[in-house]
């Protein structure tokens, strides 16, 4: 025993380097794990960024939402679209003193179709005198959402009686490959004037 102590020893005290087999095992080694390594970048950066827009869509959802309610929560004289003008919902909204419209954005806009657009008026719409004070905008400003997206609805309807508005299919939708990102069947909002 004491003699391979003595031998071992001898050899960590030696001069002796690494042979060429080791040093060309370490580095290929280092070679296998920086590969592992650098593969996995991208796989790591795109889960990341999809969990991002995941989070900007439930933000995006719940700011649409919190509008919505701020903006129809107080909503009188209130008239849903037929027709061409299906899934538009007329009101006056007396926290800003005049008439309001919301609805979908037709196809071929500056804005991709089915975008919730907000518009404003001085009288009420379809009235000799009725013009728009403001363009139709996005509901929640392009600015406000990230990554390119936007919020849309399938159909509103009113229920008079109740004093409820609801909003069936409300999604949140990537302009680039319309991938539905966020959602929600539907938003009920019940008026407070009622």
């Amino acid at each position: 025993m004491k003699e391979q102590i003595s031998t071992i020893k001898k050899k960590i005290r030696g001069s002796r380097g690494f042979t060429l087999v080791e040093a060309l095992t370490a580095i290929l080694i280092m070679l296998m794990a920086s590969s592992i390594v650098v593969a996995g970048i991208p796989a790591a950066r795109n889960a990341y960024e999809k969990v991002v827009v995941a989070s900007n869509a439930e933000v995006l959802l719940s700011t649409t939402i919190t509008t919505l309610r701020n903006e129809l929560g107080m909503a009188d004289e209130i008239e849903l679209g037929s027709g061409d003008s299906a899934g538009e919902i007329t009101y006056y909204n007396p926290s800003v003193g005049a008439y309001s419209k919301i609805s979908p954005a037709p196809a071929g806009g500056t804005d991709p179709e089915g975008t919730i657009l907000l518009s404003r008026y001085a009288a009420p719409p379809g009235a000799a005198a009725s013009e728009a004070s403001s363009a139709p905008r996005r509901l929640v400003s392009k600015e406000a959402s990230t990554a390119e997206l936007y919020v849309t609805y399938g159909s509103v309807t009113y229920n008079a009686d109740a004093g409820i508005i609801t909003f069936e299919d409300l999604k949140v939708l990537k302009e680039k490959g319309n991938v539905r990102l966020a959602g929600r069947p539907a938003l009920s909002i019940r008026l407070i004037a009622q």
